[in-house]
Parts: structure tokens; C-alpha cells; sequence
């Protein structure tokens, strides 16, 4: 996201707690990252996650940072996505399994 935001550019951060599937699972958490670059064209959302792909606006890179992302979330049992832009910039969502806290007594 950095990369791609425009200097002064804002970069936001949420995560929201999703409803349990199945009582006694893991709870999902959404994280989300959105961005004011120049966006994902619709052409690319399907095929931005796959190795070696970049924009086709000029960007420079290896195409591997999303990629490796979804990598990383499939080897947890995770997800990652690109959400279509309603305005400029980009918005790529991922889930993240929570773990309940336990205590352990000595």
C-alpha cells in the first residue's frame, strides 16, 4: 500500500471481529488495508495474487509482495482478496484466525 499511495497519501487500517460459522470455531477476524493509489484495474483483480504478476499502469516490482501474501494466509487455512473500487485506490482484505486465551494454573 505504501508504495503505490501518492505522497501524503493516506493508508487505512481496520479489523472487525466476523460472526462465528460454527459455534465452538475459531472466530475470523477482517483486516482490512485500503489505499488512494491509482487502484487495481478489474482485469488484474482475478490474477493480481498469482507470481510475477504487476499492474499494468507502469508499476515497477517483482510481482512476488501478493503473491507471497496469499502464500502465507493459505498456509494458515486463510484468505486474502482484492475488493472492487468504488473510488481510487485499492482495498485488499485478509482473514486471520483468533485463539481464545487461556491461562494455565502451575
Amino acid at each position: 500500500a505504501i508504495k503505490f499511495s501518492p505522497a501524503g497519501g493516506r493508508i487505512t487500517l481496520s479489523a472487525v471481529a466476523a460472526k462465528e460459522e460454527h459455534p465452538g470455531s475459531n472466530q475470523k477476524l477482517w483486516v482490512t488495508v485500503r489505499d488512494e493509489g491509482k487502484g487495481i484495474p478489474a482485469s488484474l483483480q482475478k490474477t493480481i495474487f498469482e507470481k510475477y504478476v504487476t499492474g499494468d499502469q507502469g508499476e515497477t516490482g517483482t510481482g512476488l509482495g501478493l503473491s507471497f501474501c496469499q502464500m502465507a494466509l493459505d498456509a494458515h487455512g486463510e484468505s486474502i482478496w482484492v475488493e472492487p473500487a468504488a473510488e481510487a485506490g485499492a482495498t485488499f482484505v485478509f482473514s486471520l484466525a483468533t485463539v481464545q486465551e487461556t491461562e494455565l494454573e502451575r
